[in-house]
């Protein structure tokens, strides 16, 4: 994409919908932004524009994830999915910042336009991205984002040219775990309680992971 496809009112008339919140100052870090969900909502629109860039300075899919993880509820966050599944590569983490603090629409622009520039080499000649959406099921969510998947493992899925629904996800957990039990031995030590074994603890996020846990359990 060139300086001179970038559709600047576009983008504007988006940007002039989440103001960023007065007197505050966000940081990515290795799990993103994370905040109060109520201060959120121009940091989400930034980041999504964010994942679009890098979507098309790589020219590959990324994503964006919604989350607090281990959070208290009446927290979320937002964080950028690279290509292969991993973490926003650090050397974005500037730029991120950058997009998320600049005061204004205008601002945001002239900082979107800035890293077009700097990207220039690896975005020429490509005019589109591909970004996938995701949320847990915290309730603020609802209002930062609608799609709810298995982000991390989709981005890479989507790279490689596989399958990458739910099920196909669903079905690699399942087939993993069924490779795990078979490692399980056969014959415990007497100083060895066979409850170790025979028990799985799962960490749900405070619950936020539960509902896909219960629909693992069907194929299992």
């Amino acid at each position: 994409m060139s300086m001179e496809e970038l559709d600047r009112a576009q983008l504007l008339a988006a940007a002039s919908k989440f103001p960023v919140p007065p007197g505050l100052k966000f940081s990515y870090g290795t799990a993103g932004y994370r905040s109060e969900a109520s201060l959120l909502p121009s940091t989400v629109f930034r980041t999504g524009v964010l994942a679009a860039l890098r979507s098309l300075c790589t020219q590959a899919a990324t994503g964006v994830m919604v989350t607090a993880s281990h959070n208290p509820i009446e927290d979320n966050g937002v964080k950028v999915v690279d290509p292969r599944g991993e973490m926003l590569v650090q050397d974005w983490e500037p730029l991120a910042d950058a997009l998320v603090n600049a005061q204004g629409s205008e601002m945001l622009l002239k900082v979107v336009e800035d890293i077009m520039e700097k990207k220039s080499a690896n975005c020429k000649g490509f005019t589109s991205g591909k970004v996938l959406l995701a949320k847990d099921t915290r309730p603020s969510g609802e209002s930062l984002l609608y799609i709810a998947k298995q982000l991390h493992w989709m981005v890479c899925a989507v790279n490689r040219g596989v399958a990458f629904g739910e099920s196909e996800y669903l079905l690699q957990l399942s087939d993993g775990f069924r490779l795990l039990l078979e490692l399980k031995p056969t014959q415990l030590n007497d100083c060895t309680s066979p409850t170790y074994y025979e028990r799985l603890i799962v960490d749900g996020s405070h619950g936020v992971g539960a509902s896909k846990l219960f629909q693992l359990q069907k194929s299992i």
